[in-house]
């Protein structure tokens, strides 16, 4: 196809040449919001088809530039800055690609090794990002340099270290008005203590999904008593991950405990998968594998398969148990004061 040619200007009908040469068949174009709708679910469900279709003609490209730019998972450094050089580039030239690419981009995946800066590079250029995940290497010490996300108005899901956006001296103060970090509804926290951020926590209104790791079985009953206190209202589920190392051997009577009647409701204890077998047993015990939280985390997930969904199954779950006890104890309890 001759990207030179616009649509417009086709003829009304092609000709397919059979392989003697002759012509074998006439047939018509398609009508255009067809032949969009096919191109654009030729992108969605296979990307490499839709990067060749982009450059096939100006008006693919304006039609499948958003769909390849809607998220970007970046597996480098090396890639990370390629892909900032894109988005920055201008016009000037008809084989570049328009203006706004950086506008079309909605979610970010940055792997863990990718440098820090770059990552705030790419970020500071996507304005219209809804979701980021950048899980570097968990470390007490203070990440270097600080990633502004003051430019992510439309920010909605962050899964990060928070130490990268906020000052450890700034951790028991205040938010700014317009902090980006009040505006999102799930957040996936890696720092190393999540006590340092319970300040942070109480502030962010709209939140309705937290998860953080603990990194030892130990730790996650006192966390599963004294982290409700610090949530906002609005939460509607909260998992504490078990990141205990095998060596520590963990000792699984702990979680039964938590899982039932002794924490607030809206808190779920979730666990890798190693030892599925014993898991399983656990009521109410959230497993999912380290493989799977990556696809939650960067939003790939199947739609109501995410750890989410899990968590708020268990949630209603473990409510809809609790209001039966309730019953049969007030049963139990009126059938007492009449006899």
């Amino acid at each position: 196809m001759d990207s030179n040619i616009p649509f417009r200007e086709r003829p009304q009908c092609a000709v397919a040449a059979n392989s003697s040469g002759g012509v074998a068949l006439k047939f018509p174009y398609l009508p255009e919001d067809i032949e969009r709708l096919i191109v654009e679910m030729t992108a969605e469900l296979h990307l490499q088809t839709g990067r060749q279709l982009v450059l096939a003609c100006h008006l693919y490209r304006e039609w499948i530039s958003p769909i390849i730019y809607r998220r970007a998972t970046l597996k480098s450094t090396a890639r990370a800055e390629k892909f900032a050089a894109t988005l920055s580039l201008t016009s000037g030239a008809p084989t570049l690609p328009p203006l706004g690419l950086a506008h079309r981009v909605r979610v970010l995946n940055f792997a863990n090794d990718v440098d820090t800066q770059v990552v705030g590079q790419v970020i500071s250029l996507c304005e219209n990002v809804v979701s980021i995940a950048y899980w570097k290497s968990r470390s007490k010490a203070i990440p270097t340099p600080f990633i502004d996300l003051s430019g992510c108005v439309s920010l909605r899901r962050l899964s990060m270290d928070l130490k990268h956006i906020i000052p450890q001296a700034a951790l028991d103060q205040q938010l700014p008005p317009a902090h980006p970090l009040l505006q999102v509804t799930h957040l996936d926290i890696c720092s190393p203590d999540i006590t340092e951020l319970y300040s942070i926590l109480s502030q962010l209104t709209n939140l309705t999904h937290l998860f953080f790791c603990e990194d030892h079985y130990l730790s996650i009953p006192t966390r599963a008593h004294d982290i409700p206190a610090y949530l906002p209202t609005n939460l509607r589920a909260c998992v504490i991950h078990d990141a205990s190392s095998p060596n520590q051997g963990r000792n699984l009577p702990l979680i039964p405990s938590l899982s039932n009647q002794e924490i607030d409701p809206r808190v779920v204890i979730g666990a890798e998968s190693y030892k599925e077998e014993l898991l399983d047993s656990v009521p109410y015990l959230l497993v999912r594998s380290f493989s799977k939280l990556l696809l939650d985390w960067s939003g790939a997930s199947p739609a109501g398969t995410d750890v989410w969904a899990e968590a708020e199954n268990i949630i209603t779950a473990r409510r809809l148990q609790r209001a039966g006890s309730l019953e049969v104890h007030s049963a139990s309890a009126s059938t007492t004061l009449h006899t």
